[in-house]
């Protein structure tokens, strides 16, 4: 790199980003917080969307309750919910 510039590179965002998250885990254990519920698709994404707008870092404090509190919650879908009957079959549209 040199020139003292941060590295801004693809790699090095997603470097930080795994360290920025093991922070976050961290700071959940150590809270005695505890999320019993399933967490589903959107609230997977709606966590990150969160923590970007409003940054944990820049604030004296963290507060687990002021991400968590209110995510989106979906009913738990098994993989193996569906009978074979349920699914469209695709047989003849598969050419050789």
């Amino acid at each position: 790199m040199g020139g003292g510039k941060p590295d801004s590179s693809y790699a090095a965002r997603y470097a930080q980003l795994q360290i920025d998250i093991g922070h976050f885990l961290d700071d959940l254990r150590t809270s005695g917080r505890r999320i019993d519920a399933p967490m589903s698709y959107t609230a997977m994404s709606e966590l990150p969307s969160r923590l970007i707008a409003e940054n944990p870092s820049a604030k004296p404090e963290f507060d687990v309750g002021a991400y968590t509190d209110g995510l989106p919650q979906t009913p738990l879908v098994a993989d193996g919910a569906w009978s074979s009957d349920d699914v469209p079959h695709l047989e003849g549209l598969i050419h050789a």
